[in-house]
């Protein structure tokens, strides 16, 4: 039994090609004693073959994928899925000089297959970048240049191989770059993330809970936290905000899951950030509506934060991605509300639930005239306009007064609370309900 689980441990479920560590150990004694050829091969938008057929047609294209990389390759390559929809190769001494052509027949065999649903069909294929590793390289830098070149093929249109001939071509700071995408890609699939919650609460309600905010955190190899503005902007940068988005929801409704007929009731929501990489793509709120449905969560309990410039900036999507969410019962607010000098002109038009006050300006009320002028203009619009306010970034307990005395409706910050995690906090919600607060619309 103990060899089953080690050789379970060792080797992909899905397609039963070695698993990341094994590819890392054998890869890097591979380039120890050579040149040696690495091809890193990713499925070109898997995601819509998932959305429209589901996750169990998404694993049968990865283990046809799979088989045709091998096959392609050869028995004495090394082949490995790496994550996700991405694979990697490592071709014997004797085929290095094949590399080309080894890739271009994974693209065309690629090609070849789709996936058939009844009446729907939905074209497969690869992206495939190629890198030679000199004798001695250690294999993160032979692997993020492959990767580099793979992105590359990609935005070239994809189904296609992009090769980077000599590694010594690729500049320091490319060099960086792809290594740290690939370290936040690691990250996204060993749960190297984690999530935090920050109270928000009612101004008016003597301090009551209204909801939470989840915030997500990153531990590197080391354990040590990394600042949330380094690796947030590094996940913009390499395109990798959606996937974070999903694993933020996804590990929140994961926490609540066992405890979804006690927290079905109580009068809390929390609160989760969707980047504008994720609105762009009007693929977020169908994805968050059907694992909410799947794990019987009502959506009352989520509220849904976007970035008012970026909600501005991509208004039609903006507005279908609210009122589906709303519709469903879910919240909406407008995060760092207050940025925009139009904000208040385009508010009208989006049925969002609650305005959350640009942190900038909630710091610096009681030194600052015209900061707490807008604050207190913004506040009275919503009221006007029926929707909520939270203050962010409520540091003492004269700001909290004063925000009151404006009539801000809600407010979060070191005064109330600091993060804690989201799992301590699942559990004291389920163990203390809190009260209803007027703070809390719908």
């Amino acid at each position: 039994r103990k060899a089953v689980a080690i050789l379970d441990s060792e080797y992909d479920a899905v397609t039963g090609l070695p698993n990341r560590s094994i590819f890392e150990r054998r890869a890097q004694r591979a380039l120890d004693r050579a040149a040696t050829a690495v091809l890193y091969v990713d499925i070109d938008d898997l995601e819509a073959i998932n959305e429209a057929f589901g996750f169990h047609a998404g694993d049968e294209v990865i283990q046809r994928v799979g088989t045709l990389v091998q096959q392609a390759a050869g028995a004495d390559a090394l082949v490995s899925r790496l994550a996700g929809d991405r694979f990697a190769v490592v071709l014997p001494e004797r085929a290095a000089g094949k590399r080309s052509e080894i890739a271009d027949t994974i693209v065309a065999s690629a090609r070849q297959l789709a996936y058939l649903n009844g009446s729907k069909a939905l074209q497969v294929s690869v992206s495939i970048g190629s890198v030679v590793g000199p004798a001695g390289e250690r294999l993160p830098h032979v692997l993020a240049a492959a990767e580099l070149a793979c992105k590359r093929a990609k935005a070239e249109g994809g189904a296609r191989v992009a090769a980077i001939g000599d590694l010594a071509t690729l500049t320091p700071t490319a060099t960086r770059q792809a290594i740290a995408a690939a370290e936040l890609r690691d990250a996204l699939n060993s749960n190297q993330f984690q999530l935090d919650a920050q109270p928000i609460v009612g101004l008016r309600a003597q301090g009551a809970i209204a909801g939470y905010e989840l915030l997500v955190r990153l531990r590197n190899a080391a354990g040590q936290l990394v600042a949330p503005d380094k690796f947030l902007e590094a996940c913009g940068q390499y395109g990798l905000l959606p996937a974070l988005d999903r694993w933020v929801f996804c590990a929140a409704v994961d926490a609540l899951r066992p405890h979804a007929q006690a927290i079905a009731s109580a009068p809390l929501f929390f609160s989760i950030n969707v980047s504008e990489q994720s609105l762009q793509s009007r693929k977020y709120a169908g994805f968050a509506l059907e694992t909410l449905a799947a794990a019987g969560l009502p959506p009352r309990l989520f509220c849904f934060e976007l970035k008012e410039p970026a909600a501005l900036g991509h208004l039609a999507a903006a507005d279908e991605l609210i009122r589906t969410l709303v519709d469903a019962g879910a919240k909406v607010a407008l995060d760092d509300f207050g940025s925009g000098l139009s904000s208040l002109a385009h508010l009208k038009q989006l049925p969002v639930s609650y305005l959350k006050i640009d942190g900038g300006f909630v710091r610096r009320i009681g030194a600052d005239r015209i900061a707490e002028s807008i604050v207190s203009g913004i506040a009275r619009a919503a009221r006007l306009l029926g929707v909520a306010t939270i203050a962010e970034h409520v540091e003492t307990a004269g700001v909290a007064k004063r925000l009151q005395e404006l009539e801000v409706t809600l407010g979060q910050g070191f005064h109330f609370g600091r993060p804690q995690s989201f799992a301590e906090t699942v559990r004291q919600v389920v163990s203390e309900p809190a009260a209803p607060t007027a703070a809390t619309p719908g």
